[in-house]
């Protein structure tokens, strides 16, 4: 992601998740690639059930503002698109 090739960055991760569909934080960070692009039902669709499955991830998720991941504003939209479960919260 450091060269900002979002579309490789998300073709790797569909392939990863297809090799490895067991490991979470692939569809996590896939997410969280597809929200910060710009397509934030897609990237919500993929949160959704990672981050009810696995907590973990809620709380490495509220850290992304610090590391300069994530906006707080971001961060507040998928949050409450998690916590109500409604995708018209998904507002910009």
């Amino acid at each position: 992601m450091a060269q900002k090739d979002t579309q490789g960055a998300l073709n790797h991760y569909s392939e990863a998740a297809r090799l490895y569909p067991e490991m979470a934080e692939i569809r996590f960070w896939q997410g969280v690639t597809l929200w910060t692009a710009g397509k934030e039902i897609e990237g919500m669709e993929i949160l959704r059930p990672v981050l009810k499955y696995n907590p973990d991830l809620v709380e490495l998720l509220k850290r992304l503002p610090a590391a300069k991941q994530l906006t707080e504003r971001d961060l507040g939209r998928i949050m409450n698109a998690f916590y109500y479960d409604d995708p018209p919260v998904i507002q910009k």
